[in-house]
């Protein structure tokens, strides 16, 4: 009995381990789930201002943009490097296998993705991902390095679609290469611009700008995406630990009746008989 009252206690410390580490977690997926929300927001601003800028200089200066190409694509897919995010890899992994399109080269960001692809034996190039927004930049540069020529000259053949989650959990691949027209409607051409350089190197410079920070704006909403996750299911798994730690203690509690129990009937069995006994 006090072997199995040591084994209760046992696995209730385990419990309670567990417990607080996955507390930490959910408190740590909050904080940069808050973070993000800032970020993002600032981001799409710079995003709106960058496209306002192209769309004055294509008001006054039209330029040709790229059209789509007859080479596969570059197909990045953003994963998380971290796990306990619920089915936020699984569901990615399952839509890169069911591509049929092998040839396209694939690019994952993310450990936890790749891991799964390697599994599945689906051919791909692995990058770091980030664990918290402060190493987006890090991400993004590491991104840039490896698509290499495909960012530094958008006419060629091979174009880059982008598959990730975004803020609101959605899942659908994005084509970021041939560099399309921002959304925004050019303004009126009221008043003459003033260029320090060629509109055409202008134009150049303000779409590479446009597309990195496309990319920085998908990492972002990634991981926007991947911390939601953790949080529901760090809550889950925090409430299932509850549930079992109640259980293992009433069986605890249980035991040590019983024990108890035992203990007295031992005594009374070995007392000796009558009032007046030595």
């Amino acid at each position: 009995m006090a072997l199995r009252l040591h084994e209760f206690a046992r696995r209730i410390a385990a419990l309670s381990d567990i417990e607080e580490i996955v507390t930490a977690m959910r408190s740590l997926a909050f904080v940069e789930l808050r973070r993000l929300i800032e970020t993002i927001a600032h981001q799409s601003e710079t995003t709106a201002a960058r496209e306002r800028a192209i769309g004055q200089l294509l008001a006054h200066y039209p330029q040709p943009l790229s059209v789509a190409g007859t080479g596969s694509d570059v197909l990045l897919a953003i994963g998380s490097e971290r796990g306990f995010c619920g089915d936020f890899n699984t569901t990615l992994a399952a839509l890169l296998q069911a591509r049929q399109d092998g040839a396209d080269r694939l690019l994952v960001v993310g450990a936890r993705l790749a891991l799964l692809l390697e599994d599945a034996g689906v051919a791909h190039e692995a990058l770091g991902g980030a664990t918290v927004s402060d190493e987006v930049p890090r991400v993004l540069q590491n991104i840039a390095a490896a698509l290499g020529a495909d960012l530094a000259n958008r006419a060629r053949t091979s174009g880059l679609v982008v598959l990730h989650h975004d803020s609101d959990g959605a899942l659908a691949p994005v084509r970021l290469l041939p560099s399309p027209a921002p959304s925004g409607v050019p303004p009126a051409r009221h008043t003459r611009l003033q260029l320090q350089l060629p509109p055409r190197e202008l134009f150049e410079r303000l779409m590479d700008q446009y597309l990195i920070g496309r990319l920085n704006a998908a990492l972002l909403a990634s991981l926007h995406a991947e911390n939601r996750r953790r949080l529901e299911h760090t809550g889950a798994a925090i409430d299932r630990l509850d549930r079992e730690l109640d259980v293992v203690q009433r069986q605890r509690r249980r035991a040590r009746y019983e024990a108890i129990t035992e203990e007295i009937e031992i005594m009374l069995l070995g007392a000796p008989d009558g009032p007046h006994a030595a």
